[in-house]
């Protein structure tokens, strides 16, 4: 099974890349922090979204959306936190998210920044495929059936609008 899961990801990946020179990869997870917010996570510790707009710049090479910039007209920061990133797209369909012009960081500490999927399909290795965590909360997202409908509408109303901003691919028409 896992060999199964990852071959069919590394296989996504290259048709995705030979279709489009770039993509997304999403890895969908649930959390129960207090906070209740949805938290995208970029490679990125919680100490590191603390730091100001500039100093945030210096860890895009860390980050699991390391060459967006190469396809976006956004800069990091904005892709990263800004009312074009996937917080700002999930906030404008009112779900709150981490890191967002909201909240930035995890005040509490608590935040999944990404794990092994994140980290071994994002464009750390200077490819085109960027990679994104999303830790869906219990509550308001996943506790009744009306949550989660409401909350895959908005995700993937948000994919969609994300990939055309950033990636100038409207998955509509793909």
């Amino acid at each position: 099974s896992y060999d199964t899961f990852h071959n069919f990801i590394k296989d996504a990946k290259t048709k995705v890349n030979e279709k489009f020179q770039k993509g997304l990869y999403i890895d969908i997870h649930g959390q129960s922090h207090a906070h209740g917010h949805i938290e995208f996570g970029y490679l990125l510790f919680n100490d590191t979204l603390k730091l100001d707009d500039k100093a945030l710049l210096e860890h895009q090479d860390q980050s699991s959306i390391k060459t967006l910039g190469n396809f976006s007209k956004h800069c990091f920061v904005e892709q990263l936190k800004g009312k074009h990133s996937l917080s700002g797209l999930m906030n404008k369909r009112e779900f709150k998210a981490i890191p967002s012009l909201d909240m930035p960081y995890a005040k509490c500490g608590n935040y999944f920044e990404g794990a092994y999927n994140t980290k071994t399909y994002s464009s750390l290795d200077n490819g085109t495929i960027s990679s994104i965590q999303a830790e869906f909360p219990y509550t308001g997202c996943r506790d009744t059936k009306e949550n989660r409908k409401k909350t895959a509408k908005a995700f993937v109303e948000s994919i969609i609008e994300f990939t055309k901003i950033h990636f100038d691919i409207d998955l509509k028409a793909a």
